[in-house]
């Protein structure tokens, strides 16, 4: 969702919202069932986090709110 620009400091493209959500209609309306996978790491990468040292659980539920947020765009 992060689009072209990786050292963008927005994590969303809406021009790749836009065209992720026509590729999933097309498929969708050949009679394919689609299965999405969302993470969060276009806003946070758990990894990073003992360099900054953010605990090992709170970074994961940081990544856990990060793909809750992705799939909430996705809705959009």
């Amino acid at each position: 969702m992060l689009g072209s620009n990786p050292n963008s400091r927005d994590p969303f493209d809406p021009k790749i919202i836009e065209q992720y959500a026509q590729d999933i209609k097309a498929v969708t309306e050949l009679g394919v069932q689609v299965a999405i996978v969302i993470g969060g790491g276009n806003i946070y990468r758990g990894m990073n986090e003992a360099d900054s040292g953010i605990e090992r659980a709170h970074g994961d539920y940081m990544g856990m709110l990060a793909t809750v947020i992705n799939a909430m765009a996705m809705q959009a």
